[in-house]
């Protein structure tokens, strides 16, 4: 997923869209191809090593000198020597490319998935203003990690050689072909016209992956500013309008969370969502409600983990926020988090489960509707058909 013109804008993609970009990476054909490129190198220069003693031997019972089927046949010898050679050469050199392709993206691959983890679980502490800033620090650690990456993939696709092309003809025809050095005829074009265009990878073939979409609102290139030729390989994303829904950046909040008892999501700050995120909390299961939207109060105690007050999860998932009173106490159903403890004894450790469903049950309805909320492109079907997509749209306009 490299982008053909320009440099990849990553804060135009968080970390689980990196994540989706990296996780068939580090594959075993990809090691294979490098494995059989240095074969191929190996057996190349064997061969014509092999070629060129069998040469000899030749030109010393057949004389180019004496004969000019043999200037001619042997000077054809010599043209295979050299082209094996140089398929060689450039064999090993790719292979080395390659290698250094594969070596950058499993590290970026190793490093991200360890940033990954650590988003899935950000809001099982604190409140939405530590959320907002371990998801910015999440995000620049991974943008940093493309950024090296990317650099990388770079400098070995710049290394990448294309081999020289010896063309196969008729046995009368072949005398007098390119020479190595030479250059190649350009391929035929296309019926109609037009240049010829490379085989295009679909979903399906392969076992390609679904490229997920930038965030909104943010353009998925910039500009290189060295000027150097940009890595040819896949493509580059389209951007997506800032409006508010679908797709945005989201974290996972896990059931029993006071802030969405059933499970939600907190939806990130930005481009068509606003300055300030907002709680989507899943309704009770079997209610047949629908998912309360909320923006919860800001303070200077709800921004860190460990010992802080929490507000609670009202009727219908709404949070109170009616913090401290005229006299400087707190109401009764401020929730102090705390970094370690016994179980709860006043509030329960998880929500009510209504009749007939269990936990496992509500996690996985709610993983479910995450996926299909937060990362639609998951959900896509192998075939060609649009995607599904649920749209989050709050009661007001964002600003």
């Amino acid at each position: 997923m490299w982008p053909t013109q320009g440099q990849t804008n990553w804060v135009s993609v968080d970390p689980p869209r990196v994540w989706d970009m990296l996780r068939n990476e580090d594959d075993a054909r990809g090691w294979e191809q490098v494995k059989a490129l240095r074969a191929m190198a190996s057996l190349l220069m064997a061969q014509a090593e092999k070629l060129a003693r069998h040469r000899e031997a030749l030109a010393h019972m057949w004389p180019a000198d004496h004969s000019p089927a043999a200037s001619v046949a042997l000077k054809r010898i010599d043209s295979l020597i050299a082209w094996m050679r140089e398929d060689g050469e450039a064999a090993i050199q790719n292979a080395l490319a390659i290698d250094g392709i594969m070596a950058a993206t499993a590290k970026a691959k190793h490093e991200v998935h360890n940033v990954v983890e650590d988003w899935e679980l950000t809001t099982e502490d604190g409140g939405p203003e530590w959320w907002d800033r371990e998801a910015a620090r999440l995000s620049y650690l991974t943008e940093q990690t493309m950024n090296a990456t990317e650099r990388a993939i770079r400098d070995h696709r710049s290394t990448i050689v294309m081999p020289a092309v010896l063309l196969f003809r008729e046995p009368m025809t072949m005398l007098g072909g390119p020479e190595p050095g030479d250059n190649p005829p350009p391929p035929p074009p296309p019926p109609g016209g037009g240049r010829p265009r490379p085989a295009r990878v679909v979903a399906g073939d392969m076992g390609a992956p679904v490229v997920p979409p930038t965030l909104p609102g943010y353009p998925p290139l910039i500009t290189d500013p060295s000027g150097a030729p940009s890595p040819d390989l896949q493509g580059s994303l389209p951007p997506v309008l800032a409006t508010p829904g679908q797709p945005v950046s989201m974290l996972p909040i896990a059931p029993g969370n006071p802030y969405a008892p059933y499970g939600g999501a907190y939806v990130l700050p930005g481009p068509g969502v606003g300055p300030n995120g907002y709680v989507v909390a899943l309704p009770q299961p079997g209610s047949g409600g629908a998912a309360t939207i909320s923006t919860p109060a800001r303070g200077a105690n709800s921004g860190a983990p460990g010992l802080m007050p929490m507000p609670m999860a009202g009727p219908g998932g709404q949070l109170d926020r009616g913090g401290a009173g005229s006299a400087g106490r707190r109401n009764g159903d401020t929730r102090w988090e705390v970094a370690g403890g016994v179980p709860p004894i006043i509030q329960p450790a998880n929500p009510t489960v209504p009749a007939g469903s269990s936990p496992e049950q509500v996690e996985e309805d709610f993983r479910q509707w995450f996926t299909q909320t937060a990362m639609p492109w998951r959900t896509e079907p192998e075939s060609s058909a649009q995607a599904p997509v649920v749209t989050i749209r709050r009661g007001t306009p964002a600003p």
